[in-house]
């Protein structure tokens, strides 16, 4: 194991990178990779990997082992070797101590779950989504107007997969609870561009053509974590015939949040991201107390909205099956 600074890297007697620990979190090399769904080539000795990369997922080159002068990271730099190696480490170092404002490591986590298996969800998953189908289904037989469910970021997805559950079980009493979904700084294409997401675009197709419900997604192009003005539905490529929802439109964050405010969370991205759960200086249809505290169904409030003319809706998904 060598270590510079908080970075170890662990390497088997044939040199080859197995284990990368931070702060006292282990990563094998193994499972980053799979996680990113990247291929591999293994080493003959020790099994691990060597001469493969992280592309499209990463964003960047990152090759792990040693020999031929060394396996490239990112800028060049190697990191099999000690002297770069010090480099690489400080940088990462550095990174760590500024990821407060940017959270990569938390959105890497939340992308590398979601993409273990391509798109599909896992068990463990599945059964979690089970849980919230049944809370809904029990919301629904109690004496209230509406039954709202919020899903916020990678929450949004999840929503449409529980929801779509409940009304393909569940026939809505017609002097019962109202049922309506609002999304907030959705995720969804993170997921339902991804080859194995049959599951998810499914739902998002019957979700999004089934009239029982009100459907209305609010993101804000300030926010850099979220397909702002993007219609999940149609961008999949799985829109039905008859789309009802969902109304797309923004925050508006450089309107509705005094300029002073604007200026002091702009460049916190995560915290522009939870904004959607906070208190505006002067809210436009968006407010999510009025939404969620007020008199009005989100239907009533916000049902009969047109979509922004800026919303995206052409299809740019390359897989579009909704069924194995």
């Amino acid at each position: 194991m060598v270590r510079f600074g908080a970075q170890q890297y662990g390497t088997g007697d044939c040199g080859h990178l197995q284990t990368i620990a931070y702060d006292g979190l282990d990563i094998r090399c193994e499972r980053v990779i799979a996680a990113l769904g990247t291929s591999a080539q293994r080493c003959g000795s020790c099994r691990t990997l060597s001469g493969c990369y992280v592309g499209d997922a990463a964003g960047a080159c990152c090759r792990f082992g040693r020999g031929d002068g060394g396996r490239a990271l990112g800028n060049g730099l190697a990191l099999a070797c000690p002297a770069r190696g010090v480099v690489v480490g400080g940088v990462l170092v550095l990174f760590r101590r500024l990821d407060s404002r940017f959270f990569a490591y938390y959105l890497m986590h939340d992308y590398a779950f979601s993409a273990q298996v391509n798109g599909a969800y896992p068990a463990a998953l599945e059964a979690r989504l089970a849980v919230f189908k049944q809370a809904v289904v029990e919301g629904l037989q109690r004496d209230v107007d509406e039954v709202l469910v919020v899903g916020h970021s990678s929450g949004a997805y999840l929503a449409v997969s529980v929801l779509a559950d409940v009304l393909r079980t569940v026939q809505l009493a017609p002097n019962g609870p109202m049922l309506n979904f609002l999304s907030l700084g959705q995720v969804v294409p993170m997921v339902s561009f991804l080859p194995n997401a049959m599951r998810l675009r499914g739902d998002l197709q019957y979700l999004a053509g089934c009239d029982q419900m009100a459907w209305v997604d609010v993101s804000a192009l300030g926010d850099v974590c979220a397909f702002a003005l993007c219609d999940p539905v149609a961008v999949s490529g799985v829109a039905p015939v008859s789309q009802y929802w969902p109304v797309v439109f923004s925050a508006a964050f450089s309107q509705t949040l005094s300029p002073a405010r604007w200026r002091r969370i702009r460049w916190r991205f995560l915290r522009v991201h939870f904004q959607y759960l906070c208190a505006f200086d002067c809210p436009n249809d968006y407010d999510y107390f009025q939404i969620t505290a007020g008199p009005l169904t989100l239907r009533q409030r916000l049902g009969s909205r047109a979509s922004s003319p800026s919303c995206i809706t052409e299809a740019v998904s390359k897989y579009t099956a909704v069924r194995p």
